[in-house]
């Protein structure tokens, strides 16, 4: 039984047929956010544009997220997900697993402990096994995995439950570039923000946002940087142009330099 406990917008499940093994297929939409049940204690909550498909074998339970990005909680029956070149094995835990489209997943546990192996085809079949290289990631890491590589960064616990806000529906930033968090609202927005101004990109600032509250966010960072906004109707949708205002270039390079210096100081 395969049960869907949440769609705040919806989630399609199909049934479908692969190289004769039988796959449940979930899938959300820009913008959509699911919850659903799995056989053996598993549940998983599906983001913006996500696509995964299910099966059981015959030792655990497999998932394999052919797109996006999904958060998994774990009961004591065992869990196999499998992403691109690795697969992530789990037993009572949680973790969320992002995957960027070019060969970039992170891994993030926010409970317990998740193994991350390499993984390969068994000749034609599409079934996976896993090669064991027993890396373990714990709660309050963040596992960037890249091209098989594998690198550890400890987010500590407050931030890796940031990572997971979308799970009800928001975003949490702190102290990030304006770069990164516009591209955080398009993945979830029809409406687009595009930045005009790279002086404007780098500025870093923070805020909790819903994740459809663009004009809350342009709000917010109009409060902080001189700039000016241009909407514009494009075959996709609407753009909106963040700019800057004519005699702001050489301010907002100068707290970009500033930001800058902050940041490497704190990786020092």
């Amino acid at each position: 039984m395969h049960t869907i406990l949440r769609a705040p917008c919806w989630c399609l499940c199909a049934l479908v047929a692969c190289d004769g093994a039988a796959w449940n297929v979930y899938e959300t939409p820009l913008g959509g956010n699911a919850r659903v049940g799995l056989n053996k204690g598993v549940t998983v909550n599906l983001n913006t544009n996500t696509r995964l498909r299910t099966s059981v074998g015959d030792t655990a339970y497999e998932v394999t997220i052919e797109r996006g990005e999904a958060f998994f909680r774990v009961g004591s029956s065992p869990l196999q997900v499998v992403v691109h070149d690795v697969s992530i094995s789990a037993t009572d835990s949680s973790f969320d697993v992002r995957d960027y489209g070019n060969g970039s997943v992170d891994i993030v546990p926010l409970k317990g402990l998740v193994h991350i192996d390499p993984v390969r085809a068994d000749g034609a079949s599409s079934v996976v096994s896993a090669r064991r290289a027993d890396q373990v990631v714990w709660a309050g890491q963040l596992a960037a995995v890249q091209g098989g590589r594998v690198e550890l960064h400890n987010l500590g616990r407050s931030a890796g439950q940031r990572k997971v806000m979308w799970t009800s529906g928001m975003l949490e930033f702190v102290d990030e570039s304006v770069e990164d968090i516009v591209a955080e609202f398009n993945r979830y927005n029809r409406t687009r923000l595009k930045v005009e101004d790279p002086a404007i990109g780098c500025r870093r600032i923070g805020g909790r946002f819903l994740i459809s509250d663009i004009d809350g966010f342009v709000a917010t960072l109009g409060r902080v940087v001189d700039m000016r906004i241009e909407t514009s109707q494009e075959s996709s949708g609407a753009v909106v142009h963040l700019d800057r205002l004519p005699g702001t270039a050489a301010a907002n390079a100068l707290a970009c330099r500033r930001g800058a210096d902050r940041e490497t100081r704190d990786e020092r």
